[in-house]
């Protein structure tokens, strides 16, 4: 396996992103506070991989994940000097996420074939963007925090026929790039039987599943279980770790925290993936996780270090 970083892991608390960028009510959706970094890069993208051209050399990372907000889709000379630093980082751009313009980015995909169809020249703007830039695959999250598998007025039948056919579109866009793969990541809204149904659905050859390691818990599902079941169509995988944490009166909590901390068994998935044929040995794992704002970088440094001391034999 290839490992790499994903930029989720400084965007997830939002603490890079700006008041501008983020889309109506998310902060809301996610209970995020609107307090950010202080103070804060003016271009997290620059930052980012900068930061990870030094993780190259300290830790060996060889692959990214990154996306570009939508006002920088159309500055030529931003993503010219976005390919450049890529190209002189000895970094590879495994995947570019996509973010459909919708209210709430992934719940498009779930969205009807008319509603859907309104989202396809600004994917067809990242499409052109994400090639530009080097992109092996391209990446799309499965819809989670509005439409999931537990929303009792559009049934889960009704959802995944939706996912499928509008993946499928995605798949018909993208066939006259040279992206190598479509992921699917596994949201904590469904379960990885549900996003193999989707597969199915769409049947289109280049999907794969991108295995999230850690979101089979927000499922309510065993992490090793789903990926094993994910496991003949896994084309990536996402490193993250969670701790469940059980009291007898009030459910549980689930925090993020760095690899190796949480109640995820990573070296159990890493061996059954590498026992994998259809998954093989080439894959992209990235390292992706949930800090409180403000810890993003020690909990991604704790997690390399993790990975390449605990989890080393199978890089």
């Amino acid at each position: 396996m290839k490992l790499g970083i994903s930029f989720g892991s400084y965007t997830f608390t939002a603490g890079f992103i700006t008041v501008e960028e983020l889309p109506s009510r998310k902060h809301e959706l996610l209970g995020l506070p609107l307090r950010y970094h202080e103070p804060r890069p003016q271009d997290p993208q620059r930052w980012f991989i900068e930061r990870m051209t030094e993780y190259h050399s300290r830790y060996g990372v060889s692959d990214l994940s990154l996306w570009l907000p939508s006002r920088r889709l159309d500055d030529s000379a931003y993503l010219k000097e976005i390919g450049h630093l890529l190209a002189g980082s000895g970094l590879d751009l495994s995947s570019y996420e996509l973010d459909v313009d919708y209210t709430e980015a992934a719940e498009a995909y779930a969205a009807s074939e008319a509603d859907f169809a309104g989202t396809l020249p600004h994917l067809r703007k990242q499409l052109s963007v994400a090639e530009r830039l080097g992109a092996h695959a391209i990446k799309v999250t499965a819809p989670g925090r509005i439409v999931n598998r537990y929303r009792k007025d559009l049934p889960l039948e009704r959802q995944i026929a939706r996912f499928g056919a509008n993946l499928a579109k995605v798949i018909d866009e993208s066939s006259s790039f040279s992206f190598k793969d479509v992921l699917v990541t596994n949201h904590p809204g469904y379960k990885v039987r549900d996003i193999v149904q989707v597969l199915k659905t769409a049947s289109r050859d280049q999907l794969a599943i991108d295995f999230n390691t850690g979101n089979p818990l927000l499922a309510f599902e065993d992490p090793v279980s789903a990926a094993k079941e994910a496991s003949p169509y896994m084309g990536a995988i996402s490193l993250r770790d969670l701790k469940v944490i059980a009291t007898v009166y009030y459910g549980c909590r689930v925090l993020g925290v760095p690899l190796g901390k949480g109640s995820v068994d990573m070296d159990a998935i890493l061996s059954l993936v590498d026992s994998t044929p259809a998954s093989g040995g080439n894959l992209s794992a990235l390292v992706e996780t949930t800090p409180a704002e403000g810890g993003e970088d020690r909990a991604v440094s704790d997690s390399l270090d993790f990975v390449t001391s605990d989890l080393k034999r199978h890089f």
